[in-house]
């Protein structure tokens, strides 16, 4: 059984411009709404790069798909960068039949993530 509960967390100093949203369950609407509207506002405040860490995904529904969706068009929207980070294989393959792979950009190392992805603020959980 998977927790509805997303783990949200930051690396790095905070004085760098990036932000990492580790996502390692389901997401639902509620969920969705508040995690996007969080980090429209971290786009909004002037970070140049997100980072959504997948690396812990096991799977992935259509809530997911239309997070990674909306996070990017916000993202291309305010000049800013988004990478997905170690998707697991039955999120890329999720991606593939749904020819959305090629619209990401997607990075596999962990040694990358803290070159990647300084944050610039902090995302917190919706209380439950």
């Amino acid at each position: 059984m998977y927790s509805m509960n997303p783990v949200l967390s930051t690396t790095a100093p905070p004085q760098s411009n990036a932000n990492v949203l580790k996502i390692n369950t389901l997401l639902d609407e509620l969920e969705f709404k508040h995690l996007l509207q969080q980090v429209s506002a971290h786009l909004e405040s002037g970070c140049l790069d997100f980072v959504l860490d997948l690396s812990e995904l096991k799977v992935m529904n259509s809530v997911g798909l239309n997070f990674l969706i909306s996070v990017l068009n916000r993202s291309n929207q305010s000049g800013s960068h988004l990478t997905l980070f170690d998707p697991t294989p039955t999120v890329i393959r999720l991606m593939e039949i749904t020819k959305l792979k090629s619209l990401f950009n997607i990075k596999y190392s962990s040694s990358l993530l803290p070159e990647l992805a300084p944050p610039c603020g902090s995302l917190t959980q919706a209380a439950a």
